[in-house]
């Protein structure tokens, strides 16, 4: 059904908008710098994890670990101390963590509004909201999650949502995390007045204080609440939070960007609902309304407005400070991701304008998952200026129209992800795209034979699927650099033994009621991991798959095959499933009625 092409296509769109690496290179983020493009430094210190180990080093701004601020808060009743009045096991020590510590470690920085003059939280009221934020946080784990997630337009695997969008699970792995707060991460001028050498370790703080919000890899959570009874100006009138978001807009994945309102807070501190994996906050208060990056002229008309405790900080720190991300991520991004943030046709017209006028060498832009109806043709116009793009993501926007011919226009493209839009055409018109590596029209009305595309001989990656396609698997025999190959085309014939010529795939699902052959040819296929097979005419043993050692998902339903599944336990499988073959259940005993049971519904799940 729909469902499960849905999972089959999300599995090859994995790492959409990265770059194909060739066997033996580095990416290019770690090639030398001299390969570099200019403004490639500036833009590093906002996405290499190195950049904020080198500014903990310094030691000018300190992470506080979670257990502290629960530990406080649950034992104590007194308001959280300020940096000079908390012992040093408190904070992160980032050079006793291990290099694999270092590399899982989980940065949390906190955008809330000062409560007082003297104290931001006199009455342990943001506290309270950060413990049960931390609570739940340091409790959940990867294993813990469900399956899937309501994402934008999408539901994604977990998988996909880890290693293809980066989402964070919570840290009950054992991960190390360092929370920024600055009434903890910095010397403060309250109670007591700071010393010479604070107050220079207090400057030095304040020179890269955007670093901590803008940061790929920070997640962000906006208390963008107010107590009950609180004069003071909310978090979107006042100017140090509206900095601190407006930042963290022009980078941070969405799902790292948190909106904490008065309603989530409840749920947290009272268990109204409270979510019990990390996973679903993230999913409930992710920022869907950040909308464009805006140039630094925007946004200094938009902060004049906005209420300071101190003037000067706003032309002294704030205005600077976001024209030098701004210029930092955007001019030097070679790629920009806005996945679910909620687009439509305006923001994406705004968007590509801003990449047109100051991107200056863009590579790869996913807009996927969002509510984008421009026409593509339109989009195609938009992003010709863009002299370096090749990766481009639609992916996810159903109300996206279009007839894909537009595309010869722009023939540099090495990605192109279309799948769950409304875009239709023939595949022939793809043929001039000469450098496509990746491709992935699942769910599409594209339609045409596949024939058409075996003239592409640099694709690595391709997802068709629709009743419009068709033709015969033999003709994909010659893209013998394929990768992963999908293939939700009822009315696609062929034998699968034409397969076993693409020796570098990894990644195999064809749903056709036309497939045949024998699953032995597939034995060739020495690095698959993951095999989905749909149609009746695949025959053979079961048991042949076993030498298959890297197998970890394996789906046959429908098919004809036999056997029985004890042959496979020496496979690390993760997901079996054989609903409606042939194949003896391998928890089946020895008596003959049992040995004849089907294994219809026997799916393995190990952990």
């Amino acid at each position: 059904g729909g469902c499960e092409m849905e999972c089959c296509c999300w599995f090859l769109g994995e790492g959409a908008v990265a770059e194909p690496v060739e066997d033996g290179k580095q990416p290019a983020h770690s090639q030398r710098k001299d390969r570099q493009p200019p403004g490639a430094d500036a833009f590093s210190e906002y996405v290499d994890q190195a950049a904020l180990l080198d500014e903990l080093r310094r030691c000018s701004v300190r992470l506080v670990r979670p257990e502290f601020l629960v530990r406080h808060f649950r034992e104590t009743s007194d308001p959280l101390p300020c940096r000079q009045g908390i012992p040093d096991d408190a904070f992160l020590d980032v050079d006793a963590l291990t290099p694999e510590e270092q590399r899982r470690l989980e940065v949390i920085a906190v955008s809330y509004c000062w409560l007082s003059r003297d104290h931001p939280d006199p009455d342990r009221y943001h506290l309270e909201t950060l413990t049960g934020l931390l609570e739940i946080f340091a409790s959940s784990t990867y294993a813990a999650a469900d399956d899937c997630y309501p994402v934008g337009s999408g539901r994604p695997s977990k998988h996909y949502m880890l290693e293809g969008l980066g989402f964070a699970f919570g840290a009950g792995d054992g991960r190390p995390v360092g929370i920024f707060l600055d009434w903890v991460s910095l010397f403060q001028e309250k109670p007591q007045p700071r010393t010479e050498e604070q107050s220079r370790v207090f400057a030095e703080a304040l020179k890269n204080i955007n670093l901590w919000y803008a940061h790929q890899a920070t997640i962000v959570w906006m208390l963008s609440y107010a107590p009950p009874g609180s004069s003071r100006p909310g978090y979107h009138q006042s100017g140090w939070t509206t900095f601190e978001r407006a930042v963290a807009s022009i980078l941070t994945p969405s799902h790292k960007l948190l909106d904490i309102t008065e309603e989530v807070r409840a749920e947290l501190v009272f268990s109204w609902g409270n979510p019990r994996h990390y996973v679903d906050l993230t999913v409930a208060t992710m920022d869907c309304a950040r909308g464009v990056p805006q140039e630094p002229t925007c946004f200094n008309e938009m902060v004049a407005s906005k209420h300071f405790t101190n003037g000067a900080d706003k032309e002294a720190v704030v205005k600077p400070k976001y024209q030098k991300t701004f210029k930092a991520v955007i001019d030097n991004a070679p790629s920009l991701a806005f996945i679910a943030v909620g687009f439509g046709d305006a923001e994406c017209r705004q968007l590509m304008q801003v990449a047109t006028e100051h991107c200056n060498c863009l590579r790869a832009l996913d807009v996927a998952y969002n509510n984008i109806d421009t026409p593509l043709d339109v989009i195609v116009d938009l992003i010709k200026p863009l002299a370096c793009l090749t990766v481009i993501n639609l992916a996810g926007n159903p109300q996206l129209t279009g007839d894909i011919t537009c595309l010869a226009a722009v023939p540099r493209l090495t990605s192109l992800e279309l799948h769950n839009t409304s875009v239709t055409g023939n595949l022939a018109c793809l043929t001039q795209l000469v450098g496509l590596a990746s491709l992935n029209l699942g769910d599409t009305l594209v339609a045409g034979d596949i024939a058409d595309l075996a003239e592409l001989k640099g694709l690595t990656n391709l997802g068709l699927a629709g009743r419009g396609v068709t033709g015969n698997t033999a003709s994909l025999a010659a893209l013998t650099e394929m990768r992963s190959l999908t293939l939700g085309c009822p009315e696609i014939t062929g034998d699968i033994s034409c397969l076993a010529a693409l020796r570098g795939l990894t990644q195999l699902a064809i749903h056709s009621e036309h497939l045949t052959g024998d699953i032995a040819c597939l034995t060739a296929l020495d690095g698959l991991s993951t095999l989905h097979l749909r149609g009746v005419g695949v025959t053979g043993d079961i048991a042949c798959l076993a030498s298959l050692r890297g197998l970890e998902v394996l789906t046959l339903k429908r098919t004809a095959v036999h056997g029985h599944a004890r042959a496979l336990r020496g496979l690390r499988l993760a997901t079996l499933d054989l609903a409606g073959t042939r194949v003896l259940d391998v928890a089946a005993n020895n008596s003959t009625s049992a040995q004849r049971q089907s294994c219809s519904a026997a799916v393995w799940q190990r952990a």
